[in-house]
C-alpha cells in the first residue's frame, strides 16, 4: 500500500477532540438523567432523550481504535517501538485510573459512608487489573453493579486496556493491506461472537463488556487509521463517508423505534453495535476527509474541544463517591427545596432532576478540570518529552557515515 506522503493524517485535528467532547456529555448525561429513580410522567419525559447516551462509549472505541493505529503505523520499524507504545500509554491513563481506586476504596468511605464501602472485598482484584468487564460476567451482573456503584462503567476501559495488549502486535507483524484485511476479519469475527452468544444462556452483559464482542467499534476506526495513509483510499473515503453515516443511523433509528434505547434488545446486541460503530466511523471519516466542511467546524468549536481536552477525566471521575457526596442522588428534594415542601410531584421532580443533571455535570468538571492540572498535566508532559526523544535525529557520531550512493538517493 503505497502511503501518502502528506502529515495532514498525522496532525492534530480539533475537530477530534469535539468528537471526545460529545462522547463524555452523552454517557455523562446519560447516567446522571437515568442514575436517579424517578416516578412522575414529566420526569420521565425529561430522561427520554438521554437514554441512548450509552452509545458514546462505542464513539470512544471508534475513535481510540482509530487513533492508536495511527500512532502505531507511525511508529512501525522504529527502535522501542513496543516500549515507547507501553510507556506513553501507562503515563496516559495509569496516573488517575489508579489514583481513582485508591481515592473510591480507601479515602471516600472516611468522609461519605456508603458510597463506596461495598467496592472494598473479594471483587476489588478484577478493577486493580483492568479486567471489570471479565469479572462482571463472571461473577454476575448484580454484585458487580452493587459493588462498583461508583466506578462500574470502568467495563469499558477494561476492553480498551485488553486491546492496546494485543493491538500492537498485529501492526507490528502485518503490512498495511493485510492489516486492512484483518480489521475486516475481526469485525465479522466480532459479529459472529454476539451472535454465538445470542444463542447461549449469558446474558446480555456479557455481549455489551466482552473485548471479542465489542471488536467491531475499535476495528473500525482501526480501518480509518490504515485507510487514510493512502490518497486513493482518502477519496473513496471522502465519497462513502456520508452513505455509511447516514445507513449506520437509520439502522440505529429502525431498531430503537421498534425495540427501545436500550443496549440490552437482542437488535442491539446483534447488529446495533455495529451500526453505531458504522455510524461512528462514517462521522469520524467525513471529518478527517472534509476537514473545512460545516460538521468539522462545528465540532472543532471551542467549547467542545475544552470538553474533549478533559474528557477523559470527565469519563472516568463523573460517577465516583465525592461527586455523589457532593450532589446526593435526590432529585425530589432538590425540587422541592426550591419550590417549597408542598410542591407537586410533576413540578418538583422533574425541577430537581435538571438541578441535580446540572449540578453533576459541574461538580464532574470540577475535578476533571483539577485532575488534568494537577495529576494527568504532568505525566502528559513526560509523555510527551518521551514522544520527542523518539523522534530526535541520532546524533552525527552515531549516524552511518554517508557514502556518496547514500547521498544521490537522499537528495
Amino acid at each position: 500500500m503505497r502511503e501518502d506522503a502528506s502529515p495532514a493524517t498525522l496532525k492534530h485535528l480539533p475537530a477530534l477532540d469535539g468528537l471526545r467532547g460529545l462522547a463524555a456529555l452523552s454517557v455523562m448525561l446519560h447516567h446522571f438523567a437515568l442514575d436517579p429513580a424517578v416516578s412522575s410522567p414529566e420526569a420521565l419525559r425529561l430522561v427520554r432523550p438521554f437514554r441512548l447516551g450509552w452509545c458514546g462509549v462505542d464513539l470512544f472505541f471508534v475513535l481510540s481504535g482509530f487513533l492508536i493505529t495511527r500512532i502505531l503505523l507511525a511508529a512501525r520499524g522504529r527502535d522501542g517501538y513496543y516500549a515507547t507504545f507501553y510507556k506513553k500509554r501507562a503515563l496516559r491513563i495509569f496516573p488517575l485510573y489508579y489514583a481513582t481506586l485508591l481515592g473510591v476504596i480507601y479515602v471516600v468511605p472516611l468522609v461519605a459512608q456508603g458510597t463506596s464501602a461495598g467496592v472494598i472485598g473479594e471483587h476489588q482484584g478484577w478493577l486493580w487489573l483492568y479486567l471489570t468487564n471479565v469479572g462482571s460476567v463472571l461473577r454476575g451482573t448484580g454484585a458487580f453493579t452493587n459493588a462498583y456503584a461508583d466506578v462500574n462503567h470502568f467495563w469499558s476501559l477494561a476492553i480498551e486496556e485488553q486491546f492496546y495488549l494485543v493491538w500492537p502486535l498485529v501492526v507490528a507483524a502485518l503490512a498495511p493491506r493485510a492489516l486492512l484485511r484483518a480489521t475486516g476479519v475481526g469485525i465479522v469475527l466480532g459479529i459472529a461472537t454476539r451472535l454465538l452468544i445470542l444463542r447461549g444462556d449469558v446474558g446480555s452483559q456479557a455481549l455489551y463488556v466482552l473485548t471479542p464482542c465489542r471488536l467491531d467499534g475499535l476495528l473500525m476506526g482501526a480501518a480509518l487509521a490504515v485507510a487514510m495513509r493512502e490518497a486513493a483510499s482518502q477519496r473513496a473515503l471522502r465519497e462513502a463517508a456520508p452513505w455509511a453515516a447516514a445507513l449506520g443511523a437509520l439502522g440505529v433509528a429502525w431498531i430503537v423505534s421498534q425495540h427501545g434505547p436500550g443496549f440490552w434488545t437482542r437488535p442491539m446486541m446483534s447488529l446495533g453495535y455495529s451500526l453505531l460503530a458504522l455510524t461512528f466511523a462514517g462521522l469520524l471519516a467525513l471529518v478527517l476527509t472534509r476537514p473545512d466542511s460545516a460538521l468539522s467546524r462545528a465540532l472543532s468549536a471551542r467549547a467542545l474541544a475544552f470538553v474533549g481536552t478533559y474528557s477523559y477525566g470527565l469519563y472516568v471521575l463523573h460517577r465516583v463517591g465525592v461527586v455523589r457526596w457532593i450532589v446526593p442522588l435526590e432529585p425530589l428534594a432538590f425540587g422541592r427545596a426550591l419550590l417549597g415542601p408542598d410542591a407537586p410531584l410533576a413540578r418538583a421532580e422533574p425541577l430537581g432532576l435538571a438541578v441535580f443533571m446540572l449540578l453533576s455535570t459541574a461538580v464532574s468538571f470540577v475535578f476533571a478540570f483539577l485532575s488534568y492540572k494537577l495529576l494527568e498535566k504532568p505525566f502528559l508532559d513526560l509523555k510527551d518529552a518521551l514522544g520527542r526523544d523518539q523522534r530526535a535525529p541520532a546524533p552525527a557520531a552515531l549516524r552511518a557515515p554517508e557514502t556518496p550512493r547514500r547521498a544521490r538517493r537522499r537528495r
